[in-house]
Parts: structure tokens; C-alpha cells; sequence
């Protein structure tokens, strides 16, 4: 049972013999000598600054010896939070580590509350049922019990207890005697040196915080923020391994930015102790059996085998969204709860920081965001041509932001058409990107916001059943918008990124705006296009009705000649051969007149016609028609584009009718020279118009003249050079170069 020693009559009567006057004052000798040994030790212990857990375990190993005790035990109080925890405890030669506070409960409980010794010679395992005493995991149930309280004035701040494990009544008056001299003797010193530590211990957290700290708030990018918080972390308590691990709950995965000493991959969510930290919030440390706390705790090994290894949670709020860990390779009981604080603290600050991080990130995103729609409003404004427009947007989406794929549909029929894209899967040769068609309302995400004209964003594509697979395509979330005009869905902006949740509203309202600047674009290009396609046949039609006059005028003449001529021959025959050789020169330029009526009435007919042939058919036009010599010199023919081919024959065409209108030449030499670059290709085209006219002084002539804008225009759109060159009196040269060279880029 328990009870306090009490001295019977019978002891008091003994001990006044000399005898045991003798045995006391040796007993009381060797105690003060126990005593004093130390307490010496103790204060040596604070003299050279030994961390606190070295003073216990220096009083703990102390009189251990002195008692020669299976069991000893150094328990602190924390009343606060009621619990003790065991700074101290060796059974059988064994140290026993308990990491975390304990429940007071059973025997300590009564010392703390009664602030008196406690002997429990017998029945120690029925006693202990009885009061609530707990037994530590993988230890024994004593056969003896004595335990007496640490004091500070009043104040009970822990519990020196000794345990025998295979003997009842192993300990004596004697030994209360003792243990509680020593534990009155010691408490004052373990608590300054506690204090001394605790003060140490705060001012190196506070300097470490700091620190840390002034840096992490030094940094916004992200990366770098990782990397400097873990070179931090790893310096502070010279750990063997260190890593970051970040949570990314849409992969359901664990990523690790920053590692030292092990290099760590991605892990599912639930593996490793750092899924533990993350689901319970809470910090792990192990110190020492650390596989039977790996196997207690249910988590699977991640790594190589450690002795010693710290977690703690990161935090924003009430979510953990990562984990720091700090671990030793060599030794048991490398870190204690100190460690675990000052890592907590330093964990809080990182959580700060990367949440600091994320929002500049974020506000950065922004600001790219909108820099983007001004600077895709400005490449696109002065497009008139469709595909271009289509390709700059999709290009420039995909530069900022690295998406996966970019692609622009557009409404053909009761189809959406993808014809333009940018990425992974427009970037691959071998990719094909199928279904290039999809109908509108019946298949796919594209055809039903083509249908209904409203966005959809899709943080995973798979839960989607509208998503089409396509074999090859890695995508994971997708945000689709609708290109409105005027209150018509003409098409639709696809972005698609390779990570799940990849998109937010911001990016949604960013596309959306991106695709009502492309909306305007393209409906402005295809007016510009109808407008063009009106102008070219206004102007089909004035050339139509120019050569249909010319050749009915030079028809008429040649009439008129040959109801001259049988007369003129018999009268005159040297007039009449006059005659007839300028017949059959109206009869050629007549043909070639109808020639070219047919090719400005079939414009397919002028891009299968030699550039060559389409300048000789002009000259003889223009001679058959005015008598003007026209000398068509080709060095080299070759083919063109077919915009080149066109533009080029319209700048002759336009100079030759300025030649016959205003000129007053005599001659007109049209020269053109094909100049051949690599693989036979085309790279350098010269067409020269040169007539022997009145000329003219190109500073006093507006470039809107003389059809000067009509074909400035002409060679502007296929990026050729046009050059005029006259004076009064010295005629007129229009030199036309396109100079298809490629660039070193494109080389």
C-alpha cells in the first residue's frame, strides 16, 4: 500500500545507542557528500553553460550511482497545461526517451498535490490501478516505488522518482532521506539553470528568427524564396538533411522545391511522415527507434533511414501547406523541443513569406495579364488579314504564359474549324491535331460554347464528359471562351494547360477580353477584305471596259484601213504595203488586247500565266494600240507567289497606261530579272518600266498622282521596294525589287 515512512519506538529506541548514533552520522556523511558532488556537479554544469538536458542528465546519471537504481526518473510540471514531462529515465542501463508531456496521473499526482514523498513498498501494480498511475509504453511494472517532490519555495516543479522492478520493499527510510535531500537541495539549481536556458534558448531564436526573417523579407519570387529559406533552415541547426515540401492538392501530391542531403521526388498525398505533418497539422519529432515510430504512426518510409528527424507544419491560417523538416543521419537524439519551437517559429515566418509570394505572384500575374491584352490590341490593330491576327494572338499567349496550347476556331458552317495554334501540340511535326472539326452543339467543350456562347473552365478536364481525349495530348485543365461579334458567336479562344487548376477567373476574364479584341480584328479584316475584293473588281471592271474600248477603237481603225487599202494598193502600191504593215499591227495589238480582256475577266488565268508572257502581251497591247515601241526584255522568268506574281503585273500594267497618257514617249523598255537563291527558290525579283517621255519633277508631283499611290500600295503589301526616278525632259524609271532573301533566323 502507499504510504509516508513513519519511525517506530523501536527505531527511535535503537537510535540512541551509540552504535546507531554512528551508523546515522555515517549515513548522514555520505548523503552530504552525495549531496554535495552533485550539487558541485550542477554548478559546474551552469559555469560552462551546458544545455539544460545535459544538467538533467548529468543529476539523473549521478544518482543513479548513488543509488544503484534499476529505475530513476526526472519529471517536470507544467501546470498550465497539467502535464509532466520526463527529462530523465533510465531502466535496466537502458535510457527511455519520452519526446512528448505525459498526463500526470497515480503516484506523481499525489506528491505534486500533498508536495510529500511517496514510498510504495508492495502491491505496486494494484496501488497504480487504483490512483491512475501510467505505465510507459515498452517499460515494466515496478515491484517498488519511491518518489519525492522537486520545490521552489512552495511551488512543486517536478518529481524525482526510484523504481525497483524485481523486489518489493527495496527501498528504506534512508533512501527517502536521501532522495529528498537531494531533490530539495537540487531543485533550485535545475530550475535556474532552466530559466538560464530558457532565456539562452530565446535570445538564440530571437537572433535565428531575425535572421531568418530580414532575409525571407528580402525576397518575393517564390523559387527564391524556398531555396534562400531552406539554406537558412539547414545552416541554423546543421542538419545532415533538410527539405521544403509544398502541397499541391490538385495533383494530390507533395512536391519538394528544396532538398539537402537526399534528393526527394514527388510523393502522393499520404505517403511519409511529411503526410502525417500535413494532415494533422501538427510537428513530429523522433529521436530515437525510428522505425517502431514509423510503424506506430502508420507512415511509410520516404528516403533513406535516419536516426533523428524534426517536422513541423507550414501554416497560412488554419491550412497546412507544407512541411520543414530538419533530420540527422549518425545520432539519436539530435533534436529536442526547443528545436522543435525555434523550427516552428522559423516555419510560421516561411508561411508568411510564401503566401507573401503568392499574392505578388499573383498581382504580377495581373499586371502581365493586362500588359498582355494592350500589347495584343496593339500587334493587332494594323492586321487586315485574318490567319495573321489569329497566329499573333495565339504566339503571344503562349510566350507570356507558357500555356500548353493555344488555338483559335473559328464558326464554318455548323462547324468550328481549328486552323491556327501555338504549343506542345501545334510545336510537334508528328502531333496531329485531330479533331481539327468539331460541330457546333453536338461535340466537344468548343462546340458547345459555340453554341451557347459562354465560357468554360475546367480545373479537370476528365470530370468533364464533353472533353475529348485526344491520344497524345497531355492536357489537365482547359478555359474555352466565345469570340463574339455584334451579338454572333463567330468562333472560339482555346487555352489548355498540362496542370490541374490551372486557371482562376482572372484568367477567364483575361481571355474573354483577348477574344472580343480578336473578335473586332477579324471582323475588321474581312471587311478590309471585301473591301478589297470590291476595289479589285471595280477596278477588273474599268480595265474590262479600257481594253473593250481599245480594241473596239483599234478594231474600228483596222476596218477603216481595209476598206482603204484594195484602192490605195492599185493607186500607190508602196503606200499600200504602208498600209498593211500598219493593219497587221493593229490586227496583233487587237489580240493582244482580247488577251488580256480574258485574263482580267478569268484572274485564275493571269496567276497560271508567266510573268514573262503577261509583259509581252501588255507591250504589244500598248503598241498595237498607240504605235508606242515597247521593248519587253525578260533575263529570267520564274515563279512567283501568287500575291507577288499579281502585284507585280499591276504595277507594269498601271505604268505602262501612265506611260500612254501622259508621257508623250516614243519607247518603253519593260525589263524584269529573276534572280535565283538556294534549292532554286526565288530570292530576288527586279521589274524595271523606263520610257524616253517628257518626265517630270518627282518633288513637285504628289505620290497620289499619276497612279504613283496605286502602285506604292501594291508593292507595300508584298513587302517590295518602289522606286520612281525622272526629270523634265529625261523620261521616267519605275523600279519595283523584291527581295525574298530569309534571314538568319529563319536560315
Amino acid at each position: 500500500m502507499a504510504y509516508r515512512m513513519k519511525k517506530s519506538r523501536r527505531s527511535v529506541k535503537s537510535n540512541c545507542s551509540p552504535r546507531s548514533q554512528l551508523v546515522r552520522a555515517q549515513e548522514e556523511l555520505r548523503q552530504r557528500a552525495a549531496e554535495l558532488a552533485i550539487i558541485n556537479s550542477v554548478q559546474q554544469g551552469l559555469v560552462t553553460q551546458l544545455h539544460v538536458q545535459d544538467i538533467y542528465d548529468l543529476i539523473g546519471d549521478k544518482i543513479r550511482e548513488i543509488f544503484n537504481a534499476q529505475v530513476f526518473m526526472i519529471s517536470t510540471y507544467d501546470p498550465q497545461t497539467d502535464t509532466v514531462r520526463h527529462r530523465y529515465a533510465i531502466e535496466r542501463g537502458k535510457r527511455v526517451y519520452v519526446t512528448v508531456p505525459q498526463p500526470v496521473g497515480g503516484f506523481r499526482r499525489r506528491i505534486i498535490e500533498s508536495a510529500e514523498p511517496l514510498l510504495v513498498n508492495t502491491n505496486v501494480g494494484e496501488q497504480a490501478r487504483v490512483l491512475g498511475q501510467p505505465t510507459l509504453p515498452g517499460t515494466e511494472t515496478p515491484r517498488s516505488w519511491l518518489g519525492v517532490p522537486m520545490q521552489v519555495g512552495k511551488r512543486v516543479t517536478g518529481v524525482m522518482s526510484l523504481q525497483n522492478l524485481d523486489q518489493e520493499n527495496a527501498f528504506t527510510e534512508s533512501d527517502v532521506r536521501l532522495l529528498q535531500t537531494l531533490a530539495s537541495s537540487l531543485s533550485v539549481a535545475l530550475e535556474n539553470a532552466r530559466l538560464f536556458d530558457e532565456t539562452q534558448q530565446r535570445a538564440v531564436e530571437l537572433a535565428t528568427v531575425n535572421r531568418v526573417s530580414h532575409a525571407l523579407a528580402s525576397q518575393v519570387e517564390l523559387d527564391a524564396l524556398i531555396q534562400l529559406a531552406g539554406q537558412q533552415i539547414r545552416e541554423t541547426f546543421n542538419a545532415d538533411i533538410a527539405y521544403i515540401a509544398l502541397l499541391d492538392a490538385a495533383n494530390h501530391c507533395i512536391e519538394f522545391p528544396y532538398t539537402f542531403g537526399e534528393t526527394f521526388t514527388a510523393i502522393q498525398i499520404g505517403e511519409g511522415l511529411t503526410s502525417k505533418i500535413i494532415e494533422t497539422r501538427q510537428p513530429l519529432l523522433i529521436n530515437h527507434d525510428m522505425e517502431i515510430r514509423r510503424a506506430q504512426i502508420g507512415a511509410t518510409q520516404v528516403g533513406i533511414d535516419v536516426k533523428s528527424y524534426l517536422g513541423v507544419p507550414i501554416l497560412v491560417g488554419a491550412q497546412a501547406i507544407g512541411v520543414v523538416s530538419v533530420q540527422s543521419i549518425h545520432h539519436e537524439g539530435r533534436f529536442n523541443e526547443n528545436d522543435q519551437h525555434l523550427l516552428m517559429t522559423i516555419a510560421a515566418n516561411v508561411g508568411v513569406a510564401i503566401e507573401r509570394a503568392q499574392r505578388f505572384h499573383i498581382e504580377k500575374r495581373r499586371a502581365e495579364q493586362f500588359q498582355l491584352i494592350a500589347e495584343i490590341g496593339r500587334n493587332i490593330a494594323s492586321l487586315l488579314d485574318t490567319n495573321r491576327i489569329m497566329e499573333q494572338v495565339t504566339q503571344v499567349l503562349r510566350r507570356v504564359f507558357n500555356y500548353y496550347h493555344v488555338g483559335i476556331g473559328l464558326i464554318e458552317g455548323d462547324e468550328v474549324v481549328y486552323r491556327v495554334g501555338a504549343g506542345v501540340l501545334w510545336d510537334d511535326p508528328h502531333f496531329t491535331f485531330k479533331p481539327q472539326r468539331l460541330r457546333i452543339g453536338k461535340e466537344g467543350l468548343t462546340g458547345w460554347v459555340a453554341e451557347h456562347g459562354e465560357p468554360v473552365l475546367l480545373s479537370d478536364v476528365m470530370q468533364d464528359p464533353r472533353y475529348v481525349v485526344m491520344q497524345g495530348c497531355a492536357t489537365r485543365s482547359e478555359l474555352i471562351v466565345p469570340i463574339v461579334v455584334k451579338d454572333k458567336v463567330i468562333g472560339v479562344l482555346d487555352v489548355q494547360s498540362d496542370q490541374l487548376d490551372a486557371f482562376d477567373s482572372t484568367d477567364l476574364a483575361v481571355a474573354q477580353s483577348i477574344a472580343n479584341q480578336t473578335g473586332i480584328a477579324i471582323e475588321n479584316a474581312r471587311l478590309y477584305e471585301r473591301a478589297q475584293e470590291l476595289a479589285v473588281l471595280q477596278e477588273r471592271n474599268r480595265l474590262a471596259r479600257d481594253l473593250h474600248d481599245a480594241v473596239t477603237q483599234t478594231l474600228f481603225s483596222a476596218t477603216l484601213i481595209a476598206d482603204a487599202l484594195p484602192s490605195t494598193w492599185e493607186d500607190n502600191p508602196r503606200e499600200g504595203r504602208q498600209l498593211l504593215q500598219e493593219l497587221r499591227q493593229l490586227s496583233r495589238g487587237a489580240l493582244a488586247e482580247m488577251r488580256t480582256l480574258l485574263l482580267e475577266l478569268r484572274p485564275a488565268a493571269l496567276i497560271d500565266t508567266k510573268l514573262g508572257d503577261l509583259l509581252r502581251q501588255l507591250g504589244e497591247a500598248a503598241s498595237g494600240r498607240t504605235g508606242l515601241n515597247v521593248v519587253v526584255q525578260v533575263e529570267s522568268d520564274c515563279k512567283l507567289p501568287p500575291e507577288a506574281h499579281i502585284a507585280m503585273y499591276r504595277i507594269a500594267q498601271e505604268a505602262l497606261n501612265n506611260v500612254i497618257k501622259h508621257s508623250r514617249a516614243t519607247q518603253v523598255t519593260i525589263d524584269l530579272n529573276c534572280i535565283p537563291g538556294r534549292n532554286h527558290q526565288v530570292q530576288v525579283v527586279e521589274l524595271s518600266i523606263r520610257d524616253d517621255g517628257r518626265g517630270f519633277d518627282v518633288n513637285q508631283v504628289s505620290s497620289g498622282r499619276l497612279g504613283l499611290a496605286s502602285m506604292r500600295e501594291r508593292a507595300q503589301a508584298i513587302g517590295a521596294e518602289l522606286t520612281v526616278a525622272s526629270r523634265p525632259g529625261g523620261g521616267t524609271q519605275i523600279k519595283v525589287v523584291w527581295d525574298n532573301t530569309p534571314s538568319e533566323e529563319q536560315e
